[in-house]
C-alpha cells in the first residue's frame, strides 16, 4: 500500500468513527512516516468524542516511544501530542460557551446582526485608535532623537495594526457562527432587550473567537512542523512556549514576503492581461454583485457613494496580478 492510499485509509477510518480499527492500526501497522503524516494532516483533532480521542493520543504517544529513534524528534513529537491534548481540550470549552452566546442570537435577524457587527468592530477601531495615539504620545525613553522616536513609533503602529487585524479576524468568525442561528434577513427585531443581549454576548463571543483564532493558528504552526514546543505546564492556568522549527529559514522566508510585497506595491509593472481585462471588467461586475445583493436582502439600498468605495477598494488589489497569474489564466492564448 502506498503512503497516500495509507493516510486516505487512515482519513477514512476516522470519517467513519471506525476508532477501534484505528488504534490496530496505531499498535500494529504504523511506520514513523505514518506518525508524521497524522500530525501534518492534523486528523487527531477530528476526533470528537473527548475520552476516544484521550485514548487514540495515548496510543499515539506509545507508537511515538516506540518507532521514533532519535530522542530528539522523539521528545517533539511526543511535545506536539501533549499540546494536542491541551488544544484539542481547550477547542471543547470554547465550544460549549460559543453555543451558549449564539443563543441569543436566535431571537435577531440577520440584518440586525450584521448592525451589530458593524457597530462592535467601529467601538474596538476607536479604542485601539485612542490607545494608538496615547502610545504616540509617551517619551520614547532616555533618548529624544528622531531615529528613537521613529522606531517606538513604528513598532506601537505595528503592535496596534497587529491587534485591529486579529479582532477583525475574530469578528467575522464570530459572524459566522452566529449567522447560522440568526433568523432570516426580512426579519426585524424590536425587541429591546433581544437586541441587547445579542450585543452584549457578540462582542463576548468576538473575544472568544480570537482565543479560537490564536489557538488554531498555533496548533497549524506545530501540526505542519514550523513550530516546535519547548516548554509546557499544564498546572493551574496552561502555559505553552514555542520556538520555530528553522529560525534561518522563517526569517528569510518573512523577508522574501516583504521583498516580493513592496515591489508587488510600488515597483512599476509591465501591463498585464489579466489585471487589465479584470480592471476593466470590474465595475460591470461590482453592478451586478449589488443587484444580487439587493435581490437578496430587501430593504438594502446600494448607493452611488457604496459603488465609488468599492471600487476605490479593489483598484489596488489588481496590481498583484502579474506574469504568473496570466499563464494560469485559461482565456490568455
Amino acid at each position: 500500500m502506498s503512503p497516500h492510499q495509507r493516510i486516505n485509509k487512515l482519513k477514512r477510518l476516522l470519517g467513519d468513527c471506525e476508532f477501534e480499527a484505528f488504534r490496530i492500526f496505531l499498535l500494529e501497522q504504523a511506520a514513523a512516516d505514518d506518525l508524521v503524516a497524522i500530525r501534518e494532516q492534523k486528523m487527531l483533532v477530528k476526533i470528537r468524542d473527548a475520552s476516544v480521542r484521550h485514548d487514540v493520543i495515548g496510543l499515539y504517544k506509545d507508537a511515538i516511544t516506540r518507532l521514533i529513534v532519535s530522542p530528539t524528534e522523539r521528545k517533539i513529537a511526543i511535545s506536539y501530542a501533549t499540546f494536542l491534548e491541551l488544544a484539542t481540550e481547550a477547542f471543547d470549552e470554547l465550544a460549549k460557551v460559543s453555543n451558549r452566546l449564539t443563543s441569543s442570537v436566535c431571537n435577531v435577524g440577520l440584518l440586525d446582526l450584521l448592525a451589530i457587527c458593524e457597530t462592535t468592530i467601529a467601538d474596538v477601531g476607536r479604542e485601539i485608535s485612542k490607545e494608538l495615539h496615547a502610545e504616540f504620545l509617551k517619551p520614547s525613553g532616555t533618548s529624544n532623537s528622531i531615529a528613537a522616536t521613529s522606531e517606538a513609533h513604528e513598532a506601537a503602529f505595528q503592535f496596534w495594526g497587529g491587534r485591529l487585524k486579529d479582532f477583525v479576524f475574530a469578528t467575522a468568525r464570530a459572524l459566522n457562527e452566529s449567522s447560522r442561528f440568526s433568523l432570516s434577513a426580512d426579519h426585524k427585531c424590536t425587541n429591546k432587550d433581544y437586541l441587547r443581549h445579542a450585543r452584549d454576548d457578540f462582542q463576548e463571543l468576538c473575544m472568544l473567537a480570537g482565543q479560537w483564532n490564536s489557538l488554531e493558528y498555533a496548533l497549524d504552526k506545530v501540526s505542519f512542523g514550523e513550530w516546535v514546543v519547548t516548554s509546557l505546564d499544564k498546572e493551574g492556568k496552561p502555559t505553552v512556549t514555542f520556538d520555530e522549527s528553522d529560525p534561518l529559514s522563517a526569517k528569510a522566508m518573512r523577508l522574501g514576503n516583504r521583498r516580493s510585497m513592496v515591489h508587488t506595491a510600488f515597483v512599476r509593472k509591465e501591463k498585464r492581461f489579466l489585471r487589465n481585462f479584470l480592471r476593466e471588467d470590474s465595475p460591470r461586475a461590482i453592478l451586478a454583485a449589488a443587484a444580487h445583493f439587493e435581490e437578496q436582502f430587501p430593504g438594502i439600498e446600494f448607493t452611488q457613494k457604496d459603488y465609488a468605495s468599492l471600487k476605490r477598494g479593489f483598484a489596488p488589489m489588481f496590481e498583484f496580478i502579474d506574469a504568473d497569474d496570466d499563464r494560469s489564466c485559461p482565456i490568455y492564448e
